[in-house]
């Protein structure tokens, strides 16, 4: 609105002064497909990424999958280790996902101000975030007895926390069947959210029930026991061109990987 009033006063004030004002047209819908045309041609195209800072085709880039150089000179500086997460398990970062859960239910009940939140008691203890950090609860917009503001150490609390735990596990362990485990060489299939591939193992991970595989562009990635499922087809990589004996290097590949293990 803002805009077209601009431009509504512009035009008028040329009209006074007796300069030429260009004709709005519509816009043209033919244009418009092309350009779309033009968008899904470019996307097969090589472009800049912004991992490698290098040009290559999308869902190719190199440094898919591994760690970034200055994270890693970060960890050993100061002592720690940096364990990923699987790729497309957001579950296997529970405590992490349920905390960004929490703080985004915080700012959709109280937009305003989160002492309110703090306040709740939370189911199963008894207690609210606040009496747990110190001791008291704390003041809010409703109105409240000094008494009950006063500090109070809450006991049981831990009991409690790990009571909890053992109900959400045997609930969850009811419905629950133990994965298949893989072994170095064998034929498997992945999903990368795009249907399932073929793909081989190369080795369990260092993360927990993960396997680094090879995928059918001959890629060596990691995926959670989940995202595998075991083929009793033979792995075929997928050629690049025809030129190239695709199938028999990826042999060789293979065959150096597993005697390097061996």
């Amino acid at each position: 609105m803002c805009k077209a009033a601009e431009l509504v006063k512009t035009q008028t004030r040329d009209l006074q002064e007796g300069r030429s004002v260009d004709i709005v047209k519509k816009k043209d819908k033919t244009n418009s497909v092309k350009n779309e045309g033009d968008k899904v041609k470019q996307s097969d195209s090589e472009y800049l990424c912004k991992r490698c800072n290098k040009k290559h085709k999308p869902k190719s880039c190199p440094a898919y999958g591994k760690i970034c150089i200055n994270c890693g000179k970060y960890s050993s500086e100061w002592n720690f280790e940096i364990i990923t997460s699987s790729p497309n398990y957001p579950r296997s970062n529970g405590l992490a996902e349920r905390a960004v859960q929490t703080a985004k239910q915080m700012l959709k009940k109280c937009f305003c101000d989160n002492k309110e939140y703090r306040n709740s008691p939370i189911i199963g203890l008894g207690a609210t975030p606040s009496q747990l950090l110190m001791s008291r609860i704390t003041r809010t917009k409703i109105p409240i007895a000094k008494s009950l503001l006063k500090p109070k150490v809450e006991s049981n609390i831990e009991p409690k926390l790990l009571k909890n735990q053992d109900i959400y596990k045997m609930y969850h362990d009811q419905h629950v069947k133990e994965r298949d485990s893989f072994k170095p060489g064998q034929d498997v299939v992945i999903n990368n959210g795009d249907g399932w591939k073929s793909a081989k193992i190369l080795r369990p991970a260092d993360t927990p029930r993960s396997y680094n595989v090879l995928n059918e562009n001959g890629r060596e990635v990691r995926r959670n026991s989940l995202h595998i499922r075991k083929s009793l087809n033979q792995y075929s990589p997928k050629p690049i061109s025809n030129n190239c004996d695709f199938a028999s290097a990826h042999k060789k590949v293979i065959k150096s990987i597993f005697t390097k293990a061996n």
